[in-house]
């Protein structure tokens, strides 16, 4: 490591190319294989598309709440071909209106069913007190399987 500050600045400063580069690709909605705890990801409900951020993973049946418990942090969004349970999350809903996002109040507070899941969004932005989508409607919608 040089003594010269300036030369050490200059060698660990991060190209404004490369920065917006890698930017505008977290920026782009994204089909996972797998879901985490906290992530914000598009749903299928009905004919219409709705936001969740995650909080909590389960198995969609079972005997007792102790049979349904998941307990991971992530869960597959495909269910593994001999499970028959099926993975539901638990999530805080809303719904889209030109890019801004509008907390849904929900009558069912279950756990829905992660064969309605879209893709993952990139985190939203928070300005003057509303949550704003950092991709288009559009864009999810590219991303609904026929």
């Amino acid at each position: 490591m040089s003594s010269d500050r300036l030369l050490r600045v200059q060698t660990n400063q991060v190209s404004h190319d490369s920065l917006s580069l890698a930017n505008s690709k977290s920026l782009v909605p994204e089909r996972k294989t797998t879901v985490s705890t906290t992530e914000w990801c598009a749903f299928a409900e009905g004919k219409s598309i709705v936001v969740g951020q995650i909080l909590a993973f389960s198995y969609m049946s079972g005997n007792s709440w102790r049979s349904q418990e998941y307990t991971a942090k992530s869960a597959p969004v495909d269910a593994p071909a001999h499970s028959k349970r099926g993975l539901g999350c638990m999530c805080s809903w809303f719904s889209i209106s030109n890019r801004k996002l509008k907390i849904m109040s929900m009558e069912n507070h279950g756990y829905y069913d992660l064969k309605n899941y879209i893709c993952t969004l990139p985190r939203p932005k928070v300005v003057k007190n509303e949550l704003l989508l950092q991709c288009t409607l559009q864009d999810i919608k590219k991303l609904v399987k026929p």
